[in-house]
C-alpha cells in the first residue's frame, strides 16, 4: 500500500520508456515472421512512428479522465451537493493509494446538512461527504455490480469495534463511467473526534472487525490474516 498524489502517478507512466534496442529488438521480430526488411530510414521512422503511438496509447488507457467531485455529485441527481464540493468549504484532497493492482483516490470532502428521519420526524443533520475514485492500474474497466469496496470512518484512539461505517451510520452511493467507480459516501458527523487523527480505510466484503488494528504507534493498519484490499487515508485536519 503505497500513498502517491495522482499527479505523481501520471508522471510515473508517462516516464515509460523503450529499451535502446528496441529498434533491432521489433526487427529481429519481424523477420522472425518471415518477412525480411532492411533498416533504411523508413523503417526506422515507422518503429519510431509506433514506438510513440504505443506509449501514448499505454498512457492515454491507464490513465482516462476522471470525474470531478461535482459531476460525481450531480450524476447523482444531487446538484446543491455538488456544488458544495466544488466551493471553498470542501477539503480538495487529490491524494492516491497505489493499492496493488487498482489506485483509489481520495478526491474530495464537504460537511453539509441533510435532511434525515430521526423516530418518524424530518430534521437537518449534518454529514460529511467523501468523493473516492477505484480505477484498475492496467486501465481494465471495473463492473459497479461485482467490483465494489467499501470504505469505513476510523479514529485515533478508539477501538474499531467503537467507531466504523455502522457507528456512524455511513451510506455509500457508486456509479460507473468510463471503466472507473466513483463512490460518494456520507457518514455522520465527525465534529466529536475533531482534534484527532480521523482515516478513512477500504475493505472488502463485511466489516472486517479484527482485522484492522492500532499498531504500536497508535496508527491503523491490516491485520496479517486480512486479504482485502488495503488503503487507508488519513483526512484532511479539518476533518
Amino acid at each position: 500500500m503505497t500513498d502517491l498524489t495522482r499527479e505523481k502517478y501520471i508522471g510515473e507512466l508517462e516516464n515509460i520508456r523503450f529499451s535502446p534496442d528496441f529498434e533491432d529488438k521489433t526487427i529481429e521480430l519481424v523477420n522472425s515472421l518471415g518477412k525480411p526488411y532492411k533498416t533504411g530510414g523508413k523503417m526506422k521512422a515507422i518503429l519510431a512512428a509506433a514506438a510513440v503511438l504505443i506509449l501514448s496509447c499505454v498512457t492515454a488507457f491507464a490513465m482516462p479522465g476522471f470525474l470531478t467531485a461535482r459531476q460525481v455529485a450531480e450524476r447523482l441527481n444531487m446538484t446543491e451537493l455538488g456544488a458544495l464540493l466544488e466551493s471553498d468549504r470542501s477539503v480538495k484532497a487529490e491524494k492516491s493509494i497505489d493499492a496493488g493492482e487498482y489506485l483509489i483516490t481520495l478526491h474530495s470532502a464537504v460537511s453539509a446538512d441533510e435532511l434525515v428521519n430521526i423516530e418518524g420526524a424530518d430534521t437537518l443533520s449534518e454529514r460529511e461527504y467523501f468523493v473516492i475514485s477505484l480505477m484498475k492500474k492496467d486501465g481494465s474497466a471495473l463492473d459497479n455490480t461485482k467490483d465494489i469496496i467499501r470504505f469505513t470512518p476510523l479514529v485515533d484512539g478508539f477501538n474499531v469495534n467503537d467507531v466504523n461505517v455502522c457507528t456512524l451510520g455511513t451510506s455509500m452511493h457508486i456509479i460507473e463511467e468510463n471503466g472507473i467507480l466513483y463512490y460518494l459516501a456520507a457518514t455522520d458527523s465527525l465534529k466529536p473526534y475533531r482534534g484527532k487523527k480521523i482515516y478513512m480505510a477500504a475493505f472488502d466484503g463485511m466489516m472486517p472487525f479484527g482485522k484492522i488494528i492500532t499498531k504500536e504507534n497508535g496508527e491503523f493498519d491490516y491485520a496479517e490474516n486480512y486479504e482485502g484490499i488495503r488503503a487507508i487515508f488519513e483526512l484532511p485536519e479539518i476533518f
